[in-house]
């Protein structure tokens, strides 16, 4: 929907990867092997974004790190139209209002890492989740986001040993 909008698939990709989480960095490599693109279109992005203020960089050593800018005053805006064209918020909404005993939710996989997938995979985090509630959920989010929900249960603990290596983002945690 919003490739109606924006018709540079580069430009879609760098708004995917930076304003979707706010946690995402990323330097010139990584994108390039992600994005498949080549390094000059990448750049000439990027320096778009910096210019306009929108991305902020960093130097680690002698990569120079890309990241949201998220006190500018568009970000929360564009924050909020990636997640709605993902589809996250809608995720956020169905499953934490009508999940029971649901602790936390997480996304893992390719879009924790600010790469555009056609399959979100999330994390279920709580104790005694009901399996075929939740499934019956994900069939009914797929039909509204148009995208394919792979989820996954697993207790507090489980979650910190099996996810100590990956990359994973909190999208939701109950308020204690």
């Amino acid at each position: 929907m919003i490739d109606v909008i924006v018709r540079s698939k580069t430009r879609l990709k760098l708004l995917t990867k930076f304003f979707l989480f706010e946690e995402i960095e990323g330097y010139m490599q990584s994108m390039v092997n992600e994005f498949d693109e080549s390094s000059n279109v990448i750049r000439v992005e990027l320096n778009r974004f910096v210019k306009a203020g929108l991305i902020s960089t960093r130097y680690e050593g002698r990569k120079r790190l890309y990241q949201a800018n998220t006190s500018h005053p568009l970000y929360p805006e564009l924050n909020r139209i990636m997640r709605k064209t993902v589809g996250i918020d809608q995720i956020v909404h169905i499953f934490t209002t009508q999940t029971e005993r649901l602790e936390a939710l997480y996304v893992f996989g390719r879009l924790a890492n600010g790469i555009e997938s056609e399959t979100i995979q999330l994390a279920f985090v709580g104790s005694k989740l009901n399996k075929a509630h939740i499934e019956n959920l994900v069939e009914r989010t797929e039909s509204i986001i148009n995208r394919k929900v792979v989820c996954y249960i697993f207790t507090q603990e489980q979650m910190q040993y099996l996810f100590k290596e990956n990359s994973t983002l909190l999208i939701w945690k109950k308020e204690e």
